[in-house]
């Protein structure tokens, strides 16, 4: 009971802080602010073999979750390195930035030039310029709430913790997930009729589910090239759901230029797939023509990767350990039994 009222009276003494802090916002509502179109960057550095779960993939969905909040849109364009990122809030090319707390120190040390709002898990912050203390404070109000709620508990469970091959399939009964993004993966497999734990071996391969994963001209969770994506509708491959729009949707389209071939069967045709989503498609077809030349049968994956030897400019000894790679993830998630 004494550690509840401490606990309480804590709270009310920093929502007193927020309002004399910036009294023209009420505080108890988001109403102070004119809510608009915010064009927002996630200037997080990290990997896909990060130890600190998935800290990209987490801040698009705290940002959707004010979005929702607000009733606003967010955009949330190209990433902004540090310290370019305070300097898109103060020219105005971003609303808002999302960014470790400790960054935000270092970047703005004695200029005073950002607010940041309280911080989230990891020491994840929002950061907005000086001039725009009305917006940081309706945040601020939100997220006082929020981080309390069923929501923010789920996304945090969802996004940092270990989605390891390993942990995943040596976990004793049912598991609650597989990736972060289980019911995006869902939804687009189920439209286009693939396995989904197929897609998710796919992007586990590509990017270990980190969203802001970026190697050479392909990015995303599905490392797609942008004109790949532009195919299907897509422009922002670091958003999660639209990269995993766009990677099930040209995974498809090579399943069914493969699986319509005469003597190729359902195994091959993903195999086939899987090594044109990683070599590209035409590179795949001209193999397939090589092998059809040296007189083995061109309707296997493995036939033809054996005349891969013989093929001018091309070894493919990446492409066939990334189709082996994918085939084993596969095996590995069919045996889990997922919520």
């Amino acid at each position: 009971m004494f550690i509840r009222t401490i606990i309480s009276s804590f709270c009310l003494l920093l929502m007193e802080f927020l309002f004399y802090a910036y009294p023209d916002i009420h505080p108890e509502t988001m109403e102070g602010v004119k809510w608009k179109d915010y064009k927002c960057s996630i200037s997080i550095e990290g990997s896909m073999y990060s130890s600190r779960g998935n800290p990209v993939g987490f801040s698009y969905e705290m940002l959707n979750a004010l979005a929702d909040a607000a009733s606003c849109n967010v955009d949330v364009l190209e990433p902004v390195a540090s310290p370019a990122c305070i300097d898109s809030l103060v020219d105005g090319s971003r609303d808002i930035v999302v960014m470790y707390e400790k960054d935000a120190e270092e970047v703005d040390s004695h200029k005073n030039m950002i607010f940041r709002s309280i911080p989230l898990k990891n020491d994840i912050v929002f950061v907005v310029s000086a001039d725009n203390a009305k917006l940081i404070n309706a945040i601020n109000l939100w997220l006082n709430t929020y981080v309390h709620g069923r929501q923010y508990k789920l996304a945090t469970n969802r996004y940092f913790r270990n989605y390891k091959i390993d942990m995943i399939t040596n976990a004793s009964g049912t598991v609650s997930s597989i990736s972060p993004y289980d019911d995006i993966i869902r939804k687009y497999c189920k439209f286009v009729g693939l396995d989904w734990k197929l897609m998710t071996a796919l992007i586990y391969q590509e990017s270990r589910f980190y969203t802001g994963a970026q190697l050479g001209n392909t990015k995303g969770l599905v490392q797609m090239k942008e004109s790949t994506a532009r195919k299907y509708g897509v422009e922002d491959l670091y958003d999660p759901e639209l990269s995993i729009k766009a990677g099930t949707l040209h995974l498809k389209y090579l399943f069914d230029m493969y699986i319509n071939e005469p003597g190729v069967d359902t195994l091959n045709a993903m195999k086939f797939a899987l090594a044109s989503y990683n070599a590209g498609e035409y590179r795949i077809q001209e193999c397939i023509a090589h092998a059809a030349e040296e007189g083995v049968d061109f309707t296997v994956w493995d036939s033809v990767a054996t005349t891969f030897g013989t093929m001018p400019n091309f070894k493919g000894t990446q492409t066939i350990k990334y189709v082996d790679n994918v085939m084993a993830i596969w095996e590995q998630y069919k045996n889990v039994e997922v919520k």
